[in-house]
């Protein structure tokens, strides 16, 4: 019988009282049980919506299908043959404002947790299961990639799959973009971003880490102007010089914030001492997770 309930089952999370003493994983992830009772919510509608509002066209109705059969495997499959880093998506992807915005079931209650359905086939895969590093048979063709941030990984994912031989090149120390550096562990762990990476290498992609395109390496190295040839990248974008002004302007604008802080602690403070009701400055998931760590820290 078709699960009813209007509300997504909450999603796991560690108690306030050990999570305030460490940066970890706040959410726990969905169980079996849970994945495949909040699966049985989906009503697989025929012209499926969410998939509309998914940027990726992600199967979902038939992903969900699969955990609603305990097939979790399968489910996880289904969804890396439009999305290449699911675990990642499955955490961060606003989905409320996307493929759940167009749930059939959100008309009438909350919609399916479609998201944290992804993030719970691909933490199955990666932990029980298996993912596949299998591609496409040689094409010859080279691809360069510049920088390794969502964009540039799912890129380098498609294009190994379809049998690419795929260079990454990345500007800092450690590939991942704003996945590693702009998105706190206790929203996606770092571990989670280079489980990906790992993938991507068992694959075939090659990173080339501290290699800034127009400083370091130029349209004029035979080997990155053969890929430029090969149509895998513009000559301009090959060419375009690194901007020292902009870790300048982030500079000062780290020092705008932190001074805002500071005089917003104070006033916190002081209100509380007065017992006043306390304002939020907080209003998107970044601001919360920047909320949040000020939070711990006090």
């Amino acid at each position: 019988m078709q699960n009813m309930i209007f509300k997504k089952p909450p999603m796991p999370e560690q108690q306030p009282d050990i999570r305030a003493t460490n940066f970890k994983e706040v959410a726990l992830g969905y169980t079996r049980e849970i994945a495949m009772e909040e699966a049985d919510r989906c009503l697989h509608c025929k012209n499926a919506p969410c998939v509309k509002g998914c940027p990726v066209n992600v199967p979902i109705p038939d992903f969900i299908a699969h955990i609603k059969k305990g097939e979790f495997q399968e489910a996880y499959e289904t969804i890396r043959l439009q999305n290449g880093l699911p675990a990642i998506c499955g955490r961060v992807c606003p989905q409320e404002t996307q493929c759940e915005s167009k749930c059939v079931r959100g008309i009438k209650g909350e919609p399916v947790g479609i998201g944290r359905l992804e993030r719970f086939a691909a933490d199955y895969a990666m932990t029980e299961g298996t993912v596949s590093a299998e591609t496409a048979a040689p094409t010859g063709k080279k691809a360069a990639v510049v920088g390794s941030g969502p964009a540039g990984l799912t890129c380098a994912a498609d294009l190994a799959r379809a049998g690419w031989d795929v260079t990454v090149y990345e500007a800092l120390h450690t590939p991942g973009g704003v996945l590693m550096y702009g998105i706190p562990e206790f929203r996606l762990p770092k571990a989670i971003v280079q489980q990906e990476i790992d993938g991507l290498k068992k694959m075939g992609v090659d990173f080339e880490c501290n290699m800034v395109i127009g400083k370091v390496l130029t349209n004029t190295n035979p080997e990155l102007a053969q890929k430029v040839a090969e149509g895998a990248m513009t000559e301009a974008e090959a060419s375009v010089s690194y901007d020292y002004t902009w870790p300048l302007v982030m500079l000062a604008c780290l020092g705008v914030a932190a001074l805002f802080i500071g005089l917003y602690l104070k006033v916190v403070d002081r209100k509380k001492k007065l017992g006043l009701e306390l304002p939020s400055i907080a209003a998107d998931k970044t601001e919360v997770d920047e909320s949040e760590m000020v939070a711990e820290d006090l």
